[in-house]
């Protein structure tokens, strides 16, 4: 797995390779937070009925996979899929682990794409796309989730899929790997025309224990013919077919993810919890990326830096790149 101080590429001259991966335990204070993020746009409601029986969270992730997509130069399909499993992320982590990192994978055997999706618990996000021109005949699909715990240990969980389905694979992983029963549905839509997204989003529907037989009932109807979660942003009537429920009517402080939460618990009190901003953000930085470098051998990094002193570090992430030089490690590197 990608840990949370990202994958570096280095590079001197013809030299390329990963750099050393720091765990989630070295050093989140020492490192400090974001090297960059983000400002406001995107959002995430959580609630509870007040029987009891379900906990609903719905997210606006718009802006955070726009410029996820826009830094990974991905368009199509795979744009599509990254965009998706972010949101997912951020579900999870927000049903799960509110104040935990998630991490979710969506991979295709072992040499095919790879989509990494990261959500933290300060509300940032960032994805990333390895591979993603690699398209191995008949291999499996995989989806893993890694979140930290409160007791710092990690909990992983891994299914095989059928198929590259998100909430399919959101779905599967709750109940297999968190013995959490949930209806869960995500959307990312892009323009084909320029590539932008247009919108990103969801919901998770989580039964809890207190739920009744009849209001299970009511739920199971009602999501057998909920409106896909794209018509819930403005603009909708001009991009889905006639017949396609379009939801009218003003959208209140809460937003888009307001109005999934009232059309879901619809005739169900409920009390709102917690109505959150979301962001992009990437946690890479000099001080990680110098870290990272420390922990080479002496010899390796002699060679790194052999032809011109200095090394060229690009975050795959954000795509932000570091000049380093070999005096800027004096003091880090243990003794070899």
């Amino acid at each position: 797995m990608l840990l949370n101080c990202g994958r570096f590429l280095m590079s001197s001259s013809s030299i390329s390779r990963p750099s050393a991966l720091l765990s989630p335990a070295e050093g989140e204070a020492a490192l400090g937070h974001s090297h960059q993020e983000l400002t406001g746009g995107d959002a995430v409601v959580r609630a509870l009925t007040d029987d009891g029986g379900f906990r609903v969270i719905c997210i606006d992730l718009t802006q955070t996979v726009a410029e996820v997509v826009r830094r990974q130069a991905l368009t199509g399909v795979h744009a599509r899929a990254l965009g998706e499993l972010i949101v997912g992320a951020a579900l999870v982590r927000e049903t799960m682990s509110p104040k935990e990192r998630v991490q979710l994978l969506l991979r295709q055997g072992e040499q095919g794409v790879r989509l990494v999706a990261e959500s933290q618990p300060d509300g940032t996000g960032r994805g990333l796309a390895l591979a993603p021109d690699t398209h191995p005949s008949g291999s499996a699909w995989f989806f893993e989730a890694e979140r930290t715990l409160p007791t710092g240990h990690m909990h992983r969980g891994v299914i095989d899929l059928e198929r590259p389905d998100i909430a399919e694979a959101l779905v599967g992983y709750m109940l297999r790997s968190e013995q959490v029963a949930s209806a869960v549905d995500v959307a990312c839509e892009i323009d084909p025309t320029s590539a932008q997204v247009l919108r990103a989003g969801g919901y998770l529907v989580q039964l809890l224990p207190e739920l009744s037989e009849s209001t299970l009932a009511i739920m199971t109807a009602r999501l057998s013919e909920f409106p896909r979660v794209g018509t819930f942003w403005p603009g909708a009537a001009d991009r889905v077919a006639p017949d396609e429920v379009i939801l009218d009517g003003e959208y209140g402080p809460q937003g888009v993810p307001g109005r999934m939460l009232e059309e879901l618990l619809y005739g169900m009190p409920f009390t709102v919890t917690e109505h959150g901003s979301l962001r992009w953000g990437c946690r890479c930085s000099e001080a990680r990326m110098l870290l990272s470098l420390s922990a080479l051998p002496r010899a390796e990094l002699h060679e790194l830096f052999s032809d011109t002193g200095a090394l060229t570090l690009t975050c795959d992430y954000c795509r932000t790149d570091y000049t380093v030089h070999r005096g800027m490690l004096d003091g880090l590197q243990q003794p070899s």
